[in-house]
């Protein structure tokens, strides 16, 4: 496994401050701002300069995709969910309604048989 260093991290134009590692021109940019740029937002950047930017970028934009490609999955995932429970639900309040009706008419049943035997 290889690892890259700090040193070639800086050397290539990136630069580390609190919230993790950006490029310098990102930093610089971003002073006087609250917070650096929000990566949520459809901002447009700049066209990559470098090999290494346009990798990075394209990296981002298939990590981007497979993210938002996983939450609509688990939308429908929890609306199919919901679905499943509600009909359980039904099921199971439906089937406690015939179980009581069925023990009332034994005890009615049991009711008038001992009636009658006496």
């Amino acid at each position: 496994m290889q690892v890259i260093g700090k040193t070639t991290l800086t050397c290539i134009g990136l630069k580390k401050t609190a919230l993790g590692w950006y490029f310098k021109d990102e930093v610089d940019s971003a002073k006087g701002k609250e917070t650096l740029l929000d990566f949520d937002s459809d901002q447009e950047f700049p066209p990559p300069n470098s090999e290494f930017e346009k990798c990075v970028g394209d990296r981002l934009e298939r990590a981007t995709k497979r993210i938002n490609t996983l939450k609509n999955t688990l939308s429908t995932l929890n609306k199919k969910m919901d679905e499943i429970f509600k009909h359980y639900v039904d099921i199971s309040t439906s089937s406690e309604e015939s179980v009581r009706k069925d023990v009332d008419e034994i005890s009615e049943e049991s009711s008038t048989e001992s009636s009658e035997s006496e």
